[in-house]
């Protein structure tokens, strides 16, 4: 299979065959300060957006790498409240694959998330194609490479 490799990794075909640690998201990022006390850094996405990532000891504006795996983000369709997840991000779902009992969502949040979950979700949550929704990602689920 040829193409874009984002394209290429979620097409049906390719989405088959995928396991757990073959959807990755990897973000090059800007660090802008770290806390010690509270354990977590925060960095900035080339969009502009800001994650929580845990706590990274180095130079503001330093340039890091990340990665979040498909599999550990969460989506919500409204705000969530109450939660210890300190990265909720808003977005809109570009494009939904869905292939053996499972679906691959791309979500357009600062940058385009590549999110997996089971297609019974995505049917319970009505998700679409263009839906606002929500990604929810604990800092812990942030890996600096």
């Amino acid at each position: 299979t040829q193409g874009v490799p984002q394209e290429v990794l979620t097409s049906q075909r390719v989405l088959s065959v995928l396991d757990e640690k073959q959807l990755e998201n990897v973000f090059d990022v800007r660090l802008i300060n770290s806390d010690r006390r509270a354990g977590r850094s925060r960095v900035r996405l080339e969009s502009g957006r800001e994650l929580f990532i845990p706590y990274v000891d180095g130079p503001p504006k330093g340039f890091l790498q990340i990665r979040v795996r498909g599999d550990d983000i969460l989506v919500a369709t409204k705000l969530p409240e109450g939660i210890s997840a300190a990265n909720v991000l808003p977005g809109i779902i570009r494009r939904i694959e869905t292939a053996e009992g499972e679906s691959v969502l791309k979500v357009a949040a600062g940058a385009v998330f590549g999110v997996r979950l089971t297609a019974s979700a995505v049917e319970r949550l009505n998700l679409v194609e263009g839906q606002e929704i929500f990604l929810v990602i604990k800092t812990r689920s942030c890996l600096i490479l």
